[in-house]
C-alpha cells in the first residue's frame, strides 16, 4: 500500500503524533485514538486500533452507560442476546437490529415464548426489539450482512421492530450482566419464557 502511494504522487509528509512514550500500551492507545478520530473509512487500516471497541472513541451517552449502567430486573418474556462480536460504537440502527436478530442456535419452543429481544453489549442493553415472528436462518432479507454467514438450517432469526417507548425506557442503557453466568459460552439467555 505504501509503495502504491509513493508511485501515485508526491512524497507523503510523515508526522510523528506522539513520541517519548513510556510503554507500548500508551503507543497503542495513541494509535487507536488517532484511527478513531480520523475514521477507519478514510485510512488504509483494515481494523480499528488496539482495544478501541472497549476503550476508544464513543458518544458521551454510551461512555456514561459503559461505566455506570444501573442493573435492571427483566420482567417481560425476553431473549437477551449478546452481540459483543458484531457490536460497534456508532453503528447504524439497521446494523444493530441485524446483528441482534440473527442468526442463533435457539430452541424453537423457548424462542417463541419471547416477546422481546434485548441487544446486549458488554452486559448493557443497547436496544429493545419487539419480536413479530421467528424464521429459519437466512430466509429473510438483510441489508448490512452478507448472506454467507446467515444460512444455517439449524439456526433461526427473528423479524420485528424497535419496542414501544415505555418498554425501551425500562431496559435501554441498563445492565443485565447478572443474567449471564461467568464463563457461559452461549450468547443467549431466556428470561420469563
Amino acid at each position: 500500500m505504501v509503495a502504491e502511494l509513493l508511485r501515485a504522487g508526491p512524497t507523503p509528509r510523515i508526522d510523528i503524533l506522539a513520541h517519548g512514550l513510556r510503554d507500548e500500551e500508551t503507543a497503542f492507545r495513541v494509535e487507536a485514538a488517532v484511527i478513531d478520530a480520523l475514521g477507519l473509512e478514510r485510512l488504509l487500516n483494515r481494523v480499528r486500533g488496539w482495544r478501541s471497541i472497549e476503550l476508544g472513541r464513543m458518544p458521551l451517552r454510551q461512555l456514561v452507560v459503559y461505566y455506570d449502567a444501573e442493573p435492571v430486573r427483566v420482567r417481560h418474556p425476553a431473549v437477551l442476546i449478546r452481540i459483543n462480536q458484531r457490536y460497534q460504537h456508532g453503528m447504524s440502527d439497521t446494523a444493530l437490529y441485524e446483528a441482534t436478530r440473527g442468526v442463533w442456535r435457539l430452541s424453537d419452543e423457548r424462542a417463541k415464548g419471547a416477546r422481546y429481544a434485548l441487544a446486549i453489549f458488554e452486559g448493557v442493553v443497547r436496544e429493545v426489539y419487539e419480536i413479530q415472528a421467528w424464521h429459519r436462518a437466512g430466509s429473510t432479507k438483510y441489508e448490512t450482512r452478507g448472506k454467507d454467514d446467515l444460512v444455517d438450517p439449524e439456526r433461526i432469526e427473528f423479524t420485528g421492530s424497535v419496542a414501544a417507548g415505555a418498554i425501551r425506557g425500562v431496559y435501554l442503557d441498563r445492565s443485565v450482566e447478572a443474567y449471564f453466568r461467568r464463563g457461559a459460552q452461549s450468547p443467549v439467555v431466556y428470561v420469563n419464557c
